[in-house]
């Protein structure tokens, strides 16, 4: 039995050449071939749905589908072919959506998706706007707060705390 990893990879090498040459009957029977082994592999393991999915045409609503599942999963490459697809539209949902995924990946530590990723923000400059107003609104610390919060403990409460505290004096003194 073939390693699932070089499995993957083959499948992901052949789409890409039936993609160069959509007319290469054997490169589609091979794919075809190839599909029913990919699908099982891409139930568990988010990199074989990416590979997947790039049977598919990119404003297709599977490879969508799929690369949305696939980015949830944690592939940092479907985050960013995703994201790809949300920077051209001009719903700001989607905008703000692409920010998350590219906000994800800052957070990974895949170098080389980081760098693409960058390579995006730089073209598409709303994007890294919103970005930098999600960073904020992530670092905003709860604790701090501009009202004092008024002390919750009952009097029963602030008594048990000076008798143990009393107690601790008296056995460590």
């Amino acid at each position: 039995m073939a390693n699932p990893l070089n499995s993957s990879h083959e499948f992901a090498t052949l789409v890409t050449r039936l993609h160069q040459s959509p007319d290469d009957h054997a490169l589609k029977q091979a794919v075809v071939e190839q599909l029913p082994k990919m699908k099982a592999l891409a139930k568990g393991n988010p990199l074989d749905l990416y590979r997947l999915a790039q049977i598919h045409a990119p404003t297709s609503p599977q490879y969508k589908q799929m690369m949305r599942q696939s980015a949830t999963m944690g592939c940092t490459n479907a985050m960013l072919a995703i994201a790809e697809i949300l920077v051209n539209s001009k719903i700001p949902a989607d905008l703000k959506t692409a920010a998350h995924y590219l906000s994800m990946i800052e957070r990974s530590k895949d170098s080389f998706i980081i760098a693409q990723s960058r390579t995006l923000l730089e073209s598409h400059p709303r994007v890294a706007a919103l970005m930098k107003a999600e960073f904020k609104s992530d670092s905003y610390n709860t604790n701090i707060r501009f009202f004092s919060q008024p002390d919750r403990g009952t009097q029963a409460d602030r008594s048990v705390i000076q008798e143990v505290e009393a107690q601790s004096q008296l056995s460590c003194g």
